[in-house]
Protein backbone atom coordinates (compact mmCIF):
# COMPACT_ATOMS: atom_id res chain seq x y z
CA UNK A 1 0.00 0.00 0.00
CA UNK A 2 3.00 2.54 0.82
CA UNK A 3 5.73 0.80 -1.00
CA UNK A 4 9.26 1.34 0.62
CA UNK A 5 7.88 4.17 3.23
CA UNK A 6 8.23 3.65 6.37
CA UNK A 7 4.14 3.14 8.48
CA UNK A 8 3.16 6.11 9.90
CA UNK A 9 0.91 4.90 13.41
CA UNK A 10 -1.22 7.57 15.12
CA UNK A 11 -2.04 6.60 18.57
CA UNK A 12 -4.88 8.34 19.88
CA UNK A 13 -4.29 9.74 23.14
CA UNK A 14 -7.10 12.34 22.94
CA UNK A 15 -10.34 10.76 24.41
CA UNK A 16 -8.82 8.92 27.71
CA UNK A 17 -6.97 5.85 26.07
CA UNK A 18 -6.33 2.95 28.71
CA UNK A 19 -3.02 2.36 26.47
CA UNK A 20 -0.61 5.59 26.61
CA UNK A 21 2.86 6.08 25.72
CA UNK A 22 3.78 5.11 29.08
CA UNK A 23 2.52 1.38 29.80
CA UNK A 24 3.53 0.67 25.68
CA UNK A 25 7.18 1.13 26.19
CA UNK A 26 7.70 -2.60 24.71
CA UNK A 27 4.86 -2.32 22.20
CA UNK A 28 6.50 1.10 21.23
CA UNK A 29 10.17 -0.19 20.68
CA UNK A 30 8.51 -3.48 18.19
CA UNK A 31 6.84 -0.77 16.27
CA UNK A 32 10.18 1.09 15.94
CA UNK A 33 11.89 -2.39 14.86
CA UNK A 34 9.41 -2.73 12.32
CA UNK A 35 10.08 0.64 10.91
CA UNK A 36 6.77 1.78 11.81
CA UNK A 37 6.57 5.50 13.40
CA UNK A 38 4.58 6.33 16.10
CA UNK A 39 2.56 9.59 16.48
CA UNK A 40 0.69 10.49 19.70
CA UNK A 41 -2.42 12.69 19.29
CA UNK A 42 -3.13 14.21 22.26
CA UNK A 43 -5.78 17.00 21.38
CA UNK A 44 -9.34 16.63 20.23
CA UNK A 45 -11.22 16.51 18.20
CA UNK A 46 -9.93 13.62 15.77
CA UNK A 47 -9.96 15.37 12.45
CA UNK A 48 -8.82 14.19 8.88
CA UNK A 49 -6.57 17.26 8.65
CA UNK A 50 -4.33 15.62 11.43
CA UNK A 51 -4.19 12.20 10.89
CA UNK A 52 -4.45 12.25 6.94
CA UNK A 53 -0.36 11.72 6.08
CA UNK A 54 -1.00 8.67 8.43
CA UNK A 55 -1.43 4.65 7.59
CA UNK A 56 -2.63 3.14 11.11
CA UNK A 57 -5.24 4.57 13.47
CA UNK A 58 -4.90 2.53 17.10
CA UNK A 59 -7.56 3.55 19.48
CA UNK A 60 -6.42 1.85 22.83
CA UNK A 61 -9.73 1.34 25.27
CA UNK A 62 -10.67 4.96 25.47
CA UNK A 63 -13.15 6.29 28.23
CA UNK A 64 -14.01 9.22 26.41
CA UNK A 65 -17.04 9.44 23.39
CA UNK A 66 -15.88 10.31 20.10
CA UNK A 67 -18.09 13.02 18.65
CA UNK A 68 -19.63 12.35 15.46
CA UNK A 69 -17.83 14.21 13.45
CA UNK A 70 -14.91 11.93 14.54
CA UNK A 71 -16.67 8.50 13.95
CA UNK A 72 -16.86 10.03 10.47
CA UNK A 73 -13.00 10.82 10.05
CA UNK A 74 -12.71 7.58 11.48
CA UNK A 75 -14.77 5.99 8.54
CA UNK A 76 -13.50 8.44 6.11
CA UNK A 77 -9.98 7.29 6.93
CA UNK A 78 -10.71 3.77 6.34
CA UNK A 79 -11.87 4.26 3.25
CA UNK A 80 -9.32 5.83 1.83
CA UNK A 81 -7.69 2.49 2.50
CA UNK A 82 -6.12 2.72 5.27
CA UNK A 83 -5.80 0.35 8.64
CA UNK A 84 -7.92 0.95 11.80
CA UNK A 85 -7.01 -1.19 15.17
CA UNK A 86 -10.47 -0.39 17.44
CA UNK A 87 -9.69 -2.05 21.09
CA UNK A 88 -12.11 -2.15 23.76
CA UNK A 89 -12.05 -3.98 27.65
CA UNK A 90 -13.75 -5.21 30.44
CA UNK A 91 -16.83 -4.24 30.40
CA UNK A 92 -17.18 -2.74 26.73
CA UNK A 93 -18.59 0.39 26.35
CA UNK A 94 -20.85 0.45 29.54
CA UNK A 95 -17.98 -0.02 32.25
CA UNK A 96 -15.38 2.47 30.08
CA UNK A 97 -17.73 5.06 30.22
CA UNK A 98 -17.24 5.65 25.78
CA UNK A 99 -19.11 4.59 22.70
CA UNK A 100 -16.49 2.62 20.78
CA UNK A 101 -18.99 0.30 19.18
CA UNK A 102 -20.65 3.06 17.23
CA UNK A 103 -17.37 3.47 15.18
CA UNK A 104 -17.40 -0.59 15.19
CA UNK A 105 -20.82 -1.22 14.25
CA UNK A 106 -19.74 1.10 10.73
CA UNK A 107 -17.80 -2.19 10.07
CA UNK A 108 -20.34 -4.99 11.78
CA UNK A 109 -19.56 -5.46 14.94
CA UNK A 110 -19.44 -4.54 18.29
CA UNK A 111 -18.04 -4.66 22.03
CA UNK A 112 -20.31 -6.64 24.46
CA UNK A 113 -20.78 -5.36 28.05
CA UNK A 114 -19.04 -8.42 29.38
CA UNK A 115 -15.63 -9.87 30.27
CA UNK A 116 -14.51 -13.27 29.42
CA UNK A 117 -13.45 -15.84 32.27
CA UNK A 118 -12.45 -19.32 32.45
CA UNK A 119 -11.70 -21.29 35.25
CA UNK A 120 -10.21 -23.87 33.67
CA UNK A 121 -8.05 -22.45 31.57
CA UNK A 122 -6.53 -19.05 32.70
CA UNK A 123 -3.39 -16.94 34.06
CA UNK A 124 -3.70 -16.98 37.43
CA UNK A 125 -7.34 -15.41 37.96
CA UNK A 126 -10.30 -17.15 36.10
CA UNK A 127 -10.67 -13.25 33.89
CA UNK A 128 -7.58 -13.52 32.39
CA UNK A 129 -8.37 -16.81 30.00
CA UNK A 130 -5.74 -18.77 28.14
CA UNK A 131 -7.04 -18.27 24.30
CA UNK A 132 -5.91 -20.81 22.08
CA UNK A 133 -9.15 -21.25 19.45
CA UNK A 134 -7.82 -18.95 16.66
CA UNK A 135 -8.38 -19.34 12.98
CA UNK A 136 -4.65 -20.54 11.63
CA UNK A 137 -5.09 -19.95 8.37
CA UNK A 138 -4.05 -16.42 9.00
CA UNK A 139 -0.69 -15.33 9.56
CA UNK A 140 -1.46 -13.20 12.58
CA UNK A 141 -0.73 -16.67 14.56
CA UNK A 142 1.87 -17.62 12.77
CA UNK A 143 4.40 -19.76 15.58
CA UNK A 144 1.19 -18.28 18.30
CA UNK A 145 -0.21 -21.39 20.15
CA UNK A 146 -1.59 -19.63 23.61
CA UNK A 147 -2.63 -15.87 24.32
CA UNK A 148 -3.43 -14.53 27.59
CA UNK A 149 -6.83 -12.41 27.23
CA UNK A 150 -7.95 -9.81 29.60
CA UNK A 151 -11.43 -8.00 28.21
CA UNK A 152 -15.12 -8.19 26.86
CA UNK A 153 -16.49 -10.59 24.20
CA UNK A 154 -17.44 -9.37 20.35
CA UNK A 155 -20.60 -9.79 18.27
CA UNK A 156 -20.24 -9.86 14.76
CA UNK A 157 -22.93 -8.07 13.11
CA UNK A 158 -22.96 -9.68 9.38
CA UNK A 159 -21.08 -12.90 8.25
CA UNK A 160 -18.75 -10.56 6.18
CA UNK A 161 -16.44 -9.72 9.57
CA UNK A 162 -14.20 -12.70 10.13
CA UNK A 163 -13.83 -13.97 13.72
CA UNK A 164 -9.96 -14.50 14.49
CA UNK A 165 -10.12 -15.38 18.09
CA UNK A 166 -12.49 -17.24 19.91
CA UNK A 167 -12.94 -18.14 23.15
CA UNK A 168 -13.51 -22.02 24.01
CA UNK A 169 -16.31 -24.45 25.55
CA UNK A 170 -14.87 -23.82 28.73
CA UNK A 171 -15.05 -20.14 28.83
CA UNK A 172 -18.03 -17.62 29.68
CA UNK A 173 -19.33 -16.81 27.20
CA UNK A 174 -18.78 -19.75 25.23
CA UNK A 175 -17.32 -20.02 21.62
CA UNK A 176 -17.05 -16.41 21.30
CA UNK A 177 -15.36 -14.16 19.48
CA UNK A 178 -12.98 -11.48 21.22
CA UNK A 179 -10.80 -10.81 17.70
CA UNK A 180 -12.30 -9.77 14.29
CA UNK A 181 -11.52 -8.42 10.95
CA UNK A 182 -13.37 -6.23 8.96
CA UNK A 183 -14.67 -7.49 5.49
CA UNK A 184 -12.40 -5.31 3.28
CA UNK A 185 -8.90 -6.47 5.94
CA UNK A 186 -8.51 -3.22 7.10
CA UNK A 187 -9.90 -2.83 10.66
CA UNK A 188 -9.62 -5.30 13.82
CA UNK A 189 -11.72 -5.33 16.69
CA UNK A 190 -10.24 -6.83 19.84
CA UNK A 191 -11.76 -6.71 22.91
CA UNK A 192 -9.07 -6.44 25.30
CA UNK A 193 -6.17 -3.84 25.59
CA UNK A 194 -3.85 -5.58 28.18
CA UNK A 195 -2.24 -7.95 25.28
CA UNK A 196 -0.08 -4.51 24.23
CA UNK A 197 0.55 -3.28 27.47
CA UNK A 198 4.29 -3.66 29.64
CA UNK A 199 1.83 -5.36 32.43
CA UNK A 200 4.40 -7.74 33.82
CA UNK A 201 1.95 -10.42 34.32
CA UNK A 202 -0.68 -10.83 31.33
CA UNK A 203 0.84 -7.90 29.11
CA UNK A 204 2.42 -7.91 25.76
CA UNK A 205 5.46 -10.49 27.33
CA UNK A 206 2.72 -13.09 28.79
CA UNK A 207 2.67 -16.48 26.77
CA UNK A 208 2.74 -16.17 22.90
CA UNK A 209 1.11 -12.31 23.40
CA UNK A 210 4.75 -10.29 21.93
CA UNK A 211 4.21 -13.16 18.86
CA UNK A 212 0.42 -11.90 18.17
CA UNK A 213 1.76 -8.81 18.28
CA UNK A 214 4.57 -8.72 15.92
CA UNK A 215 2.62 -11.18 13.89
CA UNK A 216 -0.08 -8.58 13.48
CA UNK A 217 2.20 -5.37 12.79
CA UNK A 218 4.52 -7.13 10.39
Amino acid sequence: MVGLMSLRLVMDQSHGEFLKNNNTQILQALLTELDIIIFPLIDRPLTLEKIQNDHILFIGCPSISFQESEIQTIVNFVEMGNFLILISGSGGDFANNTNLSKIARWFEFEFNPDYVEDEKHCLNFSRIPIIHNFKKSYGLFKSVKKIAYSGCSITILDPSTSPLLLTDSDSIPIKSPVMVLSENHLVFGIGGYSLFSDDPLYGIKALDNLRFVYNLFE
